[in-house]
Parts: C-alpha cells; sequence; structure tokens
C-alpha cells in the first residue's frame, strides 16, 4: 500500500542511513539543478516537511527544494516551541 503513495519499502541498511540523514533538520526534496538558486521552506505545524512534495514537483524538477524539519520530531530531543530558538538551532546546524 506504501508504495502506492510513492513511498519504497527500504532495507535495514538503508534505514539506518536515513536516521544519520534525518538528524539534520534540513531535508533535500528535490536536488534539482546545482546552477539554480535553491528555494526553502520551513516546517509547517506538525514539524514535519513532506507536506511540499507537491509544491516541489510543482516547481519543475530542474528547481532545487529544501526544508526546515522540525527539531524534536522524531522524539531525539524535545520540540522547540519558540521562533526565536527554532532560527538559533537552525542557523548553527
Amino acid at each position: 500500500m506504501a508504495e502506492s503513495f510513492g513511498y519504497q519499502k527500504i532495507s535495514l541498511a538503508e534505514s539506518h542511513q536515513a536516521s544519520l540523514i534525518l538528524s539534520s533538520p534540513l531535508i533535500t526534496l528535490q536536488p534539482g539543478d546545482k546552477n539554480r538558486l535553491p528555494f526553502f521552506c520551513m516546517h509547517p505545524i506538525g514539524g514535519n516537511v513532506f507536506w511540499y512534495m507537491d509544491l516541489a514537483r510543482y516547481l519543475g524538477a530542474e528547481q532545487p527544494f529544501y526544508g526546515l524539519q522540525s527539531a524534536g520530531l522524531y522524539g531525539e530531543r524535545e520540540p522547540l516551541t519558540r521562533i526565536e530558538d527554532m532560527a538559533s538551532f537552525y542557523i548553527l546546524k
């Protein structure tokens, strides 16, 4: 069923790699053309940036598109609740 939504099954090694990637708040939603200026989005309420996948596709495959995912989304830390704290955290990462 997950495949019908565009998700793929991954191996344990790939899962470990994904967990390393998710330790960074910067998520590549679409790598695009490195010669174009990237487009960045801050996570919406709920913290997950994958809601922007349709927007990334709409902008075209050549458009680099990145999202800042919420710190603490997967329970690795306490979620940040103040905009000032979020900005500081994302700048340092």
